[in-house]
């Protein structure tokens, strides 16, 4: 996130959104924790460069992305789901575009998976997420 550093990239911006796979890449152990070691640092980097920009921002830390349908199953947004569950990259991409219309007041960050909840109101999950203390 290079282009966060530097101030004149963020005029304009009104809201930053990062779909982060950091959960993942924290919940990995033995070999595997070993070789996400570099990949978690970056990723690491990533979120508090956007949270340090001074712009509202949305963190959607997704679990594992897969190559599957989106729109087909539900969602599940509790703590510590992401390390070790899956998304849709459709879903993923949905719940980016979604955020777009929903900007928190100053940060919202939260984990997402494929699940049983199903949304109605993005606006309202948002706001509930926030309220629930996931709000920078």
């Amino acid at each position: 996130m290079g282009m966060l550093e530097e101030d004149e990239n963020l005029k304009g911006i009104e809201h930053i959104i990062l779909l982060s796979q950091l959960a993942v890449l924290r919940s990995g152990g033995g070999i595997q924790a070993f070789m996400n070691e570099k990949a978690k640092r970056l990723a690491e980097a990533d979120e508090i460069a956007v949270i340090n920009s001074g712009v509202p921002y949305t963190i959607v830390r997704a679990g594992s992305l897969q190559d599957k349908p989106g729109n087909q199953r539900g969602f599940n947004f509790k703590e510590g789901c992401a390390g070790n569950g899956i998304l849709s990259r459709e879903d993923a991409a949905a719940i980016c575009v979604e955020a777009l219309d929903s900007p928190a007041e100053k940060g919202l960050i939260f984990e997402v998976v494929n699940g049983e909840e199903t949304v109605q109101n993005w606006s309202e999950l948002f706001s509930s997420l926030a309220n629930s203390g996931n709000q920078d």
